[in-house]
């Protein structure tokens, strides 16, 4: 795919990605069940500069990033959309992200790749928008979750809290996400109390990935292992000894394990490295 700036008007125009098969959805689900499938899913997910909060350029960067990534076995969507302040729903976002959602899940294959919606908890957005009601967040933030498994197509959701805290608003959120079928359910923190283990949690910014991984709750499955800050000044063979670094701490915890990173890739980690991580998960054999 080329990095154009000026983005055609239809959909049509869009480059195809290489048709997935169910291998991506099965890998995740196995390592959902504490299980280790041939090759560790992997999950990355980056900053989009410059890219629109939605439409046409939008899922073009999503879909050229994850190329960059050799295709990763988990989407996660990142979402740039103002869309829970006071009075949002009055500018139609939902029908617009939804729309994206549908979209991207077309282009990559339904049922290929399994995709997650990124939802802030309700103090997250209260901290952005302190004017707004917390009540009707909690609302809103539930709807939209359950609207993104149901109508979306997503596998789950990815409910971010920046800081060390857990309420039953957030609780309600992740609740209206399996309601609507959602299997997928990750929690993504900072700070070292993680939230209820009813999900997978994943950690950044305790002390380190590795501490990161041991310091989350006794779950089938952990999320982590790579340290995106690194990524852009360690050597390509650096980037996969990590990988297969977490793969044997994973197999000696008898957990499954999803390679991420612990907080979004920033901008400028060149395509070789972000392959070395996939290229590594690509290189374990089953785990007995």
């Amino acid at each position: 795919m080329s990095r154009s700036r000026g983005f055609p008007a239809s959909e049509a125009s869009l480059e195809m990605p290489a048709p997935r098969s169910g291998d991506a959805e099965r890998r995740v689900r196995t390592a959902l069940a504490g299980a280790s499938p041939d090759g560790t899913p992997v999950a990355l997910w980056g900053s989009l500069p410059g890219a629109p909060p939605s439409g046409e350029g939008y899922v073009r960067q999503t879909l050229e990033f994850d190329a960059a990534c050799g295709s990763c076995d988990l989407l996660k969507l990142a979402n740039g959309l103002p869309l829970f302040a006071a009075g949002a729903e009055s500018f139609g976002w939902e029908a617009e992200r939804l729309r994206d959602l549908v979209r991207i899940g077309r282009l990559v294959g339904d049922g290929g790749v399994p995709r997650i919606e990124t939802v802030p908890g309700v103090g997250e957005t209260l901290r952005r928008w302190p004017q707004d009601d917390p009540e009707r967040l909690a609302k809103a933030l539930a709807a939209w979750a359950w609207a993104a498994v149901a109508e979306g197509g997503c596998a789950g959701v990815m409910l971010v809290l920046p800081e060390p805290e857990w309420s039953e608003a957030d609780a309600g959120i992740l609740k209206a996400a399996r309601d609507a079928g959602g299997w997928c359910q990750i929690v993504h923190f900072h700070g070292p109390e993680a939230p209820p283990n009813e999900v997978l949690t994943q950690a950044d910014g305790v002390s380190g990935p590795w501490e990161a991984l041991v310091a989350l709750p006794e779950t089938l499955c952990r999320v982590g292992g790579i340290n995106e800050r690194r990524l852009a000044r360690r050597p390509v063979e650096e980037v996969g000894g990590e990988a297969r670094r977490a793969e044997e701490w994973a197999a000696q915890a008898r957990c499954g394990l999803i390679l991420a990173p612990g907080c979004a890739i920033p901008p400028g980690v060149s395509g070789d490295r972000l392959r070395a991580v996939r290229d590594a998960a690509k290189r374990v054999s089953p785990q007995t």
